[in-house]
């Protein structure tokens, strides 16, 4: 099987590829993990906390795991249960004795995240609908995140009611709620502008892909994120993941890392020159409603397109920015409800 607001993880500092030598890569990894039965589904919880520990020293400052896809079948929602258990421990409790426990591993998981997280700077961010979760999922979620949003050493994402297919949909609302909002124009929508409406905004795209149990599908998992990402898909589960696992998945990164870094150069040239091809249009057709000919004016032209591009920059990020703090706000409200 596969894996808010808050691509593999962080705010600060975008590493790029370029940035590192082929044996050490200084982007993102990401690993996706089946975990079939409840016993493993009991297991992997145990193994977030021990997740970057592989990478910590190599050079890799973004990590990012998958807990759960958005519960589309009755097998999901059965394993969704199961995690939910695993990670609340309230299951088959009476109702005093479960709000009891859902306070002790509330005060537990802080003690954590202060002596493990604040150790070793991991920052932890959760990407999926969190709404599809239980109310005191969210805010024990929300806690973790507020908790660990200043560290900066590491990052760790993990994707938990998940999919690639509703990822990309919410970032066409979130644009569409730019325009409604007067944030955005119509003509400032592009694949430039979805990719920082992703859940993964904040990370640089993964530089490895690492699929344990043995399947060769991606299943709905970082589809837009991965294109140009070296795929590695390993027989071991995930609990059995080891520091020699890694080095035979960087080893694979190794031999491909020319294609994979002359295709991305190709792809952002070719956004780049359909971005100014667009712009050049614009600026010709306003430039015949004004009843100037082709060709003519090439000085009007180049301001015409300068402030195109300028304008369209200024609101773009003002968007991002709004869409920033409503993302916050919402966390901090479900992190306040949970104090």
């Amino acid at each position: 099987g596969p894996g808010i607001p808050s691509r593999t993880a962080h705010p600060a500092r975008r590493p790029s590829l370029s940035g590192g030598t082929p044996s050490c890569p200084r982007g993102s990894l990401v690993t996706r993990h089946l975990v079939p039965g409840a016993s493993r589904c009991r297991e992997s919880p145990a193994r977030f906390p021990e997740a970057p520990r592989p990478c910590r020293g190599s050079g890799k400052e973004s990590f990012l795991c998958w807990s759960g896809s958005a519960p589309t079948s009755s097998r999901q929602a059965r394993c969704q249960s199961t995690l939910h258990s695993s990670w609340t421990e309230t299951a088959a409790t009476p109702r005093s004795a479960r709000w009891n426990a859902r306070r002790a591993i509330r005060r537990a998981s802080i003690n954590w995240l202060r002596e493990k997280l604040e150790k070793h700077g991991v920052c932890i961010r959760v990407l999926g609908d969190l709404q599809l979760l239980p109310l005191d999922l969210q805010e024990l979620i929300a806690k973790a995140v507020q908790a660990t949003r200043n560290y900066n050493k590491c990052f760790l994402n993990v994707c938990f009611a998940y999919t690639s297919r509703h990822e990309i949909s919410n970032a066409v609302k979130e644009m569409a709620w730019g325009v409604e909002q007067g944030l955005l124009d119509p003509s400032d929508l592009s694949e430039s502008l979805l990719d920082k409406c992703l859940y993964t905004n904040n990370s640089p795209n993964p530089d490895i892909l690492i699929r344990t149990s043995g399947e060769v599908r991606l299943s709905d998992f970082l589809l837009w994120q991965t294109s140009h990402s070296c795929l590695v898909f390993q027989p071991i589960l995930w609990p059995e993941y080891s520091f020699w696992n890694l080095c035979e998945a960087i080893l694979q990164f190794q031999m491909n890392h020319s294609m994979l870094q002359k295709a991305r150069e190709m792809y952002a040239e070719e956004r780049k020159r359909q971005q100014l091809e667009s712009d050049q249009a614009a600026v010709t057709e306003q430039l015949l409603q004004e009843c100037y000919g082709p060709g003519r004016d090439g000085q009007l032209r180049r301001i015409l397109l300068h402030k195109r591009s300028s304008g369209r920059e200024e609101r773009v990020q003002g968007f991002l920015q709004a869409l920033e703090r409503k993302r916050e706000e919402w966390l901090a409200r479900l992190g306040t409800a949970s104090a």
